[in-house]
């Protein structure tokens, strides 16, 4: 039987951008929905959410927390995790678990924050063959500041 879950992103995931104002120095119980942080591993820099995901397998549905983290290529997400409860999420997510992560990683400053950039807009242009299919003939990728 399949797994399912399903998230609905907040305004700090990196899809949306990353923004400054969206970065906090710690992750807590009481801002985790809306605010990131900052992890530095030698000196790349790893931006860390946490989102939780309704999981369903069949009629069984429960939510779970999943650790993100980003840093601008696919190193970071080697150090993605999920969780049952919060509390292990944040904890995982601000090193203080003892984990492979937290061991590797420290919190890192203001001044070592990824740059600020807006979210990434794609434009396909698409064009039908004779036997009716839709193909992608040219993509755009776009960035805002």
């Amino acid at each position: 039987m399949g797994k399912l879950t399903r998230f609905i992103p907040t305004k700090q995931d990196p899809m949306f951008g990353i923004r400054h104002e969206n970065i906090a120095p710690q992750i807590h119980r009481k801002n985790w929905r809306f605010k990131a942080c900052c992890r530095a591993e030698g000196k790349r820099t790893l931006y860390v959410l946490i989102q939780r995901g309704v999981v369903r397998r069949g009629e069984d549905k429960g939510a779970r927390y999943y650790v993100k983290v980003h840093s601008g290529d696919p190193h970071g997400q080697r150090w993605n995790a999920d969780f049952k409860m919060l509390r292990d999420a944040i904890d995982y997510a601000n090193g203080r678990d003892g984990s492979d992560f937290a061991i590797s990683t420290r919190p890192a400053g203001p001044s070592e924050y990824p740059h600020e950039v807006g979210p990434v807009t794609y434009i396909t242009g698409m064009r039908t063959g004779a036997d009716g299919r839709a193909t992608p003939t040219l993509s755009i990728q776009l960035r805002t500041k």
